[in-house]
């Protein structure tokens, strides 16, 4: 079996998308695991919402990828929520990093 581990950050929407990550998987016959080394995905959940949140995402993403595995690559995804950002400096983007 498949093992996978999902990190989602503080913002509420990440913590719920989160817990869609961990359903889809789940479902589809993944177990979680709660160490990231152990894992044969690793899935950040991050969030550039504004200068806080875009500096935890860059800590979370540091320290998984201290713990990957050898064998994992990472690969980026980025979806942008709004057309207009609350912040223009700080746009709202949800950022899924696969390893």
């Amino acid at each position: 079996m498949k093992k996978v581990y999902v990190r989602s950050n503080k913002c509420i929407d990440n913590l719920l998308d989160g817990k869609l990550f961990r359903n889809y998987f789940k479902d589809n016959d993944w177990e979680m695991v709660k160490d990231p080394a152990k894992a044969d995905m690793i899935i950040a959940n991050t969030c550039a919402y504004d200068k806080l949140h875009e500096d935890t995402s860059f800590q979370d993403i540091e320290e998984l990828r201290n713990m990957m595995p050898s064998n994992m690559s990472p690969h980026f995804f980025s979806q942008r929520q709004s057309q207009e950002p609350l912040n223009p400096v700080w746009p709202v983007t949800k950022t899924f990093l696969f390893l």
